[in-house]
Order: structure tokens, then sequence, then C-alpha cells
């Protein structure tokens, strides 16, 4: 696959939010990152049933725990939700739907059947999403893969990879992407809406979901198929 990256830097005080919404909804962090992508992306596609996957540590086995390897599920998160749901339901949503993942992530993802691990022309992991807590002491949020090139075994597994992460000391969020499959507008478009939902929900939690899914009448931006 061919690689491009884009990103944008968080606001610290909305991780902050986060934080404080996860703790009150008894969620993750991860739970609320989620919820706020899931909006991002139905502003795009108008959808309220969404899939996209991420990856599990998978040592459940006690004879496993100590083992050297790379031990990973990718597993698919699937929430549908109601315009009528307020922001803390969704993230309920969000974080039952990753309870649900972690309960069943002994099925790894290409064992399913086609029918159930595909939508249409694509597999439903190839949109993933991970939240990488240790923080990245570089400049540069994409000096960990410059590395793998295509044109040596490398590149990335996914259509389409987002990874929120701290880097030296600031929140980012990192989109890479096959760039024969995405256009550019298209991810700064998912980048934007990130920021703007993110803005939105975590200081208006009550709030319905349907005044975050309203984005203005604007150009429409096709993804490359």
């Amino acid at each position: 696959r061919l690689t491009a990256h884009e990103y944008i830097q968080m606001d610290t005080k909305l991780f902050q939010l986060m934080g404080e919404i996860a703790k009150k909804q008894r969620a993750s962090l991860f739970s609320v990152i989620l919820a706020i992508f899931y909006i991002a992306i139905s502003r795009i596609t108008k959808q309220k049933d969404i899939t996209v996957s991420t990856m599990l540590n998978d040592r459940l086995r006690p004879e496993i725990f100590s083992t050297v390897g790379y031990f990973v599920s990718v597993v698919p998160l699937r929430v549908k939700f109601s315009e009528s749901d307020t922001f803390l339901d969704f993230v309920r949503l969000c974080r039952n739907s990753i309870f649900n993942a972690m309960q069943n992530q002994v099925m790894p993802m290409h064992m399913l059947s086609s029918g159930l691990n595909q939508s249409g022309k694509s597999r439903v992991d190839d949109v993933v999403i991970q939240l990488l807590g240790n923080p990245a002491n570089t400049p540069n949020p994409f000096a960990p893969w410059e590395d793998m090139k295509p044109d040596i075994g490398g590149g990335r597994t996914f259509g389409l990879e987002v990874v929120v992460q701290p880097i030296t000391d600031i929140w980012h969020v990192s989109v890479l992407y096959n760039s024969s499959q995405y256009e550019k507008s298209f991810i700064s478009t998912l980048l934007s809406h990130f920021n703007e939902a993110a803005s939105c929900a975590l200081n208006k939690p009550t709030d319905s979901l349907a005044s975050f899914l309203w984005i203005e009448e604007q150009s429409e931006v096709n993804e490359v198929t």
C-alpha cells in the first residue's frame, strides 16, 4: 500500500474533559475517543450504524502472559445510535461495544466468513483506530512508520489507520492512509470533523447527538475507489 499521513494537535483541555467524562461514565478514555470518531464519520457519511476496528492485546491465556511475542487481535467495534441520544449515552454505547469485543477477541477477524467481515467491497477492518498511551518523545509523529516502505515489504496493513497518542506532551490525532484509496482532502475533512466534534461534544455532553451531527453545506468529498 502507498502510505500518506496527516495529523492534528488537540487542545490539552479537551483531553482533560475526555478524562473527566470517562471517569463519570465508568468508561475508558478510548471509549470517549471512539465516540468522537464515530461522530466525525457520521458527519461525512450520514450513517448511524458504523463499524470500525481496533487492535487488542490478546494475552487472555495464563500460559502466554510472560511470553515474548506479538499477540494482537483485530476486533470490530459496531455501534448503532440515534440522534436523540446524548453524547454521554453514546460514550456508554461505545464502552459496551469495546467490552463485547474484548469478550469475543478469541475469534480472529480473518476466521470470520466474508459475509461478516466485509461490507460491500471493503473489509470492516480496513479502518482502524488506536489509542497509544505511551508518550512519543519525537517532534515527528510519523517517525515510527517512516522506515516501513512498500518497496521493501513494509507499508501499512490497513487502508485508514487513526492513532491517538501524546507526542512531546501534546496529544496528536494522526491518520495513516492508502493514498490510492483515499484523497488527502477526505482525510483533512475527517480530521477537521474530529476536532470540531470533540470541542462541541465534550463541552456539552448532555446535548443530543443531533446538535453535533449537523454540518454546513459544502462541496462533496469523494473517496477514491
